[in-house]
Order: structure tokens, then sequence, then C-alpha cells
């Protein structure tokens, strides 16, 4: 699942701390996030929370991230800082065109949603912003 962060914008004064984009009912593996900009800038992502469909409630059941596989089309490995459970750690996302990170569920589970939080105390996009 390809997650598009649209209803945000970076850089701007009322940029709200998070995004969030809706799951469906069927169980994905793999998700990617991808950060669409006018112009490449740095994201600072403090935390990636995904919620899994339980059959008992509607809003989900917090998936705990950490220890699984990451992915990122930049080097480095430091994406596995969005999925550690701590928001005091961060990621800093380029967001060239192209550039993406994810995480690897382990099997396919169905999502509620899934959110990503940046720090708002950061000026992250100069010269591009993140929607």
């Amino acid at each position: 699942v390809l997650v598009t962060c649209t209803a945000c914008r970076m850089g701007t004064s009322s940029m709200p701390s998070f995004c969030m984009r809706p799951g469906d009912a069927t169980p994905h593996r793999f998700w990617r996030f991808y950060l669409e900009t006018d112009d490449g800038c740095i994201a600072p992502v403090t935390e990636v929370e995904i919620y899994r469909r339980p059959d008992f409630d509607p809003d989900g059941d917090l998936m705990n991230l950490t220890g699984l596989s990451t992915i990122s089309s930049a080097s480095g490995g430091a994406e596995i800082f969005a999925f550690d459970g701590k928001y005091a750690t961060e990621y800093e996302h380029s967001t060239s065109e192209g550039n993406f990170f994810g995480v690897d569920l382990g099997e396919a589970t169905a999502i509620v949603r899934a959110r990503l939080f940046w720090n708002p105390n950061v000026t992250a996009c100069k010269g591009g912003a993140v929607t």
C-alpha cells in the first residue's frame, strides 16, 4: 500500500503535526510512505502509527512496529527511527522526487488507518512543502 500524505502541508503557519490515511478491508503486508513536494526538502518524521483492523474494535488496534523490517529509497537505515515507538527520535526523510520509506508488517494485515507524525518544532521544508 502506498501512503501519500496529501492532506498535510509542512512549512506553513497552520501545519498539523501529523497526517493520516484510512486503511481498507484488504490485507497488505508492505506499507510505503511517500511525502510529495514541489521541491525536495527534509521532513523530520518522528513516528508512524499503524492500526490493524480487529473484529471487535472499529477504531483499530495500534500495532507494535518495533523490530520489524524497514525499507527506504535512501541508504543508511535511519528510517527505523520512524517505527521505533519513540516520539523523541526522528528520521530525517528526504522528500526528493520518488523517495519513500516503509515497513514490512511480516504478514498481510487489514489496516484501519496509518498516521505519520513529524516534529512540529522544526522548519522542515526549506524550499519546498510536503503535501
